[in-house]
């Protein structure tokens, strides 16, 4: 155990436990730091819609919608449910 505690006092040891603990970090989060670009939410065929189609997908649909409906309180309703998404990835 006192070896443990004088491995942790050294520099060196800090050091090397930083890299490590920075890489899985950085690793862990780079699919969000680069935009996800391996990321689906659907496979139609070999054809594979990103995450970031699918949303803008859902934006041009919402406003398509409230140009031709208006904006109140079911529509809004609808445009934040599941119906709406589902509604959304069948069309794609």
């Amino acid at each position: 155990m006192q070896a443990f505690r004088k491995l942790a006092k050294n520099v060196f040891f800090k050091i090397v436990l930083a890299i490590v603990g920075l890489s899985f970090v950085l690793f862990g989060i780079s699919g969000f730091l680069t935009g996800m670009p391996n990321s689906w939410v659907l496979k139609i065929g070999n054809e594979k819609i990103s995450v970031n189609s699918f949303q803008k997908a859902l934006e041009l649909d919402k406003k398509i919608i409230r140009s031709a409906k208006g904006s109140n309180p079911q529509i809004e309703e609808y445009l934040a449910s599941t119906k709406f998404s589902q509604d959304v990835a069948n069309r794609l």
